[in-house]
């Protein structure tokens, strides 16, 4: 993704996060890098179980015509049925977590955040590179802003090594996120 669709994202993510109550309380730091975690270990679970988005029924189900009153809840209706929960939804959500930290705490993307020794590697297992993930959301030698940004780039190299179309899943979980209800249900 490229530097200047994620400093949009930041702030897209940030406040849908807001608006949905998410910053409440002002949670730290740490409360969000574990929530972080948290969708990491969802897209372990998603792996081990083999549960991929049936994009192709997505979206011959979205193409069904709806009176108008319904489109958004035909969408997400089709999301939760084809998309959500999936492999490539649970990365995109652990992403858009980083997004909005990035979002709050005002960092910036560039083209290099010179961190670059934490490096999800295809001669690795998956839960052995989001264990590499982990352990730079967790070191707190490094930078904030450059854990963050280096967790965002190596969850793309995931995606990509896992053949998910990363930005369609973002797109499309900011768009779900959206229509979801205070807290998206849940106490924090």
């Amino acid at each position: 993704m490229n530097v200047e669709k994620q400093n949009s994202l930041f702030i897209e993510a940030h406040e849908n996060a807001v608006r949905h109550g998410f910053w409440e309380d002002n949670p730290s730091k740490e409360h969000f890098l574990c929530l972080v975690l948290c969708e990491l270990a969802e897209a372990v679970e998603a792996k081990r179980t083999n549960k991929q988005a049936q994009l192709k029924m997505f979206e011959w189900a979205i193409s069904k015509e709806q009176p108008a009153e319904n489109v958004e809840a035909h969408w997400k209706y089709c999301f939760e049925r084809f998309v959500k929960d999936s492999l490539g939804d649970e990365l995109a959500d652990a992403y858009i977590r980083l997004c909005d930290l990035a979002g709050s705490y005002h960092i910036v993307a560039k083209e290099h955040h010179g961190l670059r020794y934490y490096i999800v590697a295809k001669e690795l297992s998956f839960t052995e590179n989001v264990l590499a993930l982990a352990s730079v959301l967790t070191d707190g030698e490094i930078e904030f802003h450059k854990r963050v940004l280096c967790c965002m780039e190596q969850v793309e190299r995931l995606a990509e090594l896992e053949e998910v179309d990363l930005e369609w899943h973002i797109e499309n979980k900011m768009r779900y996120n959206k229509l979801r209800q205070h807290k998206h249900g849940k106490a924090f």
